[in-house]
């Protein structure tokens, strides 16, 4: 496979001295050969909507085996993300693989203790919300 620095043609500088620890991680992984990155770090990029149209269909072909799958924090923190930038420009070609992940996540056995912000991010993509 290749970075997502190679895939969008952009070099990222490397990040200033009093640079967060959060922009550090992000230089750090999209610099990161994407058959490596870890599910933190496609949580991570996918939050921040780096590079959407690249990490997309990474994040959906390892939430198509597990849509429950978690980085860092709780079952269901990739999916969350991937959910919330459903409507950003790179990511409308992959809506309908988006809704078919949440689906398939609440035909799935829901982890016991799931965010309500990932339950309400999931029906209101379906359109279930009240």
């Amino acid at each position: 496979m290749a970075t997502l620095e190679e895939l969008s043609g952009e070099r990222w500088p490397e990040p200033e001295s009093d640079a967060t620890p959060l922009v550090r991680k992000c230089a750090k992984y999209v610099k990161t050969d994407l058959s490596m990155l870890s599910n933190e770090g496609v949580r991570m990029l996918v939050g921040q909507r780096i590079y959407l149209k690249h990490l997309l269909p990474v994040a959906l072909d390892r939430l198509a085996s597990d849509p429950w799958l978690e980085g860092d924090l709780y079952p269901g923190d990739l999916l969350k993300n991937v959910v919330a930038c459903a409507n950003e420009a790179d990511a409308l070609n992959y809506r309908s693989q988006i809704e078919d992940i949440a689906i398939a996540a609440l035909d799935a056995n829901i982890p016991e203790f799931t965010p309500d912000a990932v339950m309400s991010g999931l029906l209101k993509i379906l359109k279930r919300e009240n």
